[in-house]
């Protein structure tokens, strides 16, 4: 089954390379020395699932009847990866008994797939741990229910050298993504300049030139750049005024500025569904600081078809 939703918008670059079964394939085999089949592969749309924490993903289901599960994750990684995984799994779940009209009430048991966790690291800071449990969660081992996420470290330099020298996607994904990190936060250029710099050196390595020749991939590289880079400036300004805050009026503000954090990127994500969000839009996001003025903005963001609709209804 191929995926005919690449050419989105709202598909991450790690979503537009990898949900390709082929890709898919081969990132399996580099991170796991295990080959699937290509053509016993089902993609996943996972578009409709509510819990939109794992926006990075890629969801594949084998003949065998096993649903791997792989989610790119570029910041430091937290210890609710598993719970996160778990709650995704059972929505994947609902999807799939409804797909295949499956009737949890019968009196014989159902079969359901069997996971596999993974998360794809792409991140700055050094891996902690290989592995992650939901006892974490849990406080303690728990008989009756636990889970594993297996953590996969894709950065350029930790790449095995077998996994280099095969030029594959994974090595030109995780190379371009290096030199784009390389050029705008160690040379300090432009972030546009870095990513033509990036792609540049991607090129002339021979990395991914059948998609740095597609216009419309180079053109979705600087705009999911460009809204994680805005994205990561209204984290950075939250804690900024965190701190103060929490300084002079303690805990409770610290807790509030969370809230009014998740609120702006849940209003970011939903509209970037629709349409890129524009450096205007997401300034007006990122000054409004009142609560129930940003819930108001989650639930408008879910209702509308278009930026411009989502302006007027908050003016």
């Amino acid at each position: 089954m191929q995926n005919k939703g690449n050419e989105k918008y709202k598909d991450t670059i790690f979503r537009y390379l990898f949900s390709d079964q082929k890709n898919f394939v081969q990132l399996y085999y580099d991170l796991t020395g295990q080959m699937l089949n290509a053509d016993e592969l089902t993609f996943y749309d996972t578009e409709s699932i509510v819990v939109k924490q794992l926006k990075n993903d890629v969801a594949f289901k084998t003949k065998d009847n096993r649903l791997i599960i792989m989610v790119e994750h570029q910041s430091t990684l937290n210890e609710n990866m598993p719970l996160r995984f778990l709650l995704y799994y059972a929505e994947l779940l609902k999807l799939y008994i409804t797909q295949n009209q499956l009737n949890i009430f019968a009196k014989r048991a159902i079969r359901i797939p069997t996971p596999e966790f993974f998360v794809v690291y792409n991140g700055e800071e050094p891996l902690q741990h290989k592995e992650m449990y939901l006892k974490a969660n849990l406080g303690e081992e728990d008989e009756f229910i636990n889970m594993k996420v297996k953590i996969m470290d894709i950065t350029y330099k930790h790449l095995p050298e077998e996994v280099k020298q095969r030029k594959d996607v994974l090595d030109g994904y995780s190379y371009l993504m290096d030199r784009i990190k390389f050029y705008y936060k160690i040379k300090k250029l432009l972030l546009e300049e870095a990513i033509q710099k990036a792609i540049e050196d991607t090129m002339e390595k021979g990395y991914l030139m059948e998609y740095l020749k597609r216009k419309e991939f180079v053109t979705m590289i600087t705009k999911v750049l460009t809204i994680e880079e805005e994205i990561d400036l209204i984290r950075l300004e939250e804690r900024e005024e965190g701190r103060e805050e929490g300084r002079e009026e303690g805990r409770e503000e610290g807790r509030e500025e969370g809230v009014i954090l998740a609120r702006k990127e849940d209003i970011i994500e939903n509209l970037n569904e629709i349409e890129p969000v524009t450096a205007e839009v997401l300034k007006i996001i990122n000054k409004q600081s009142d609560i129930d003025t940003l819930k108001k903005w989650v639930k408008l963001s879910n209702k509308v078809s278009s930026l411009e609709e989502f302006k007027t209804n908050i003016e």
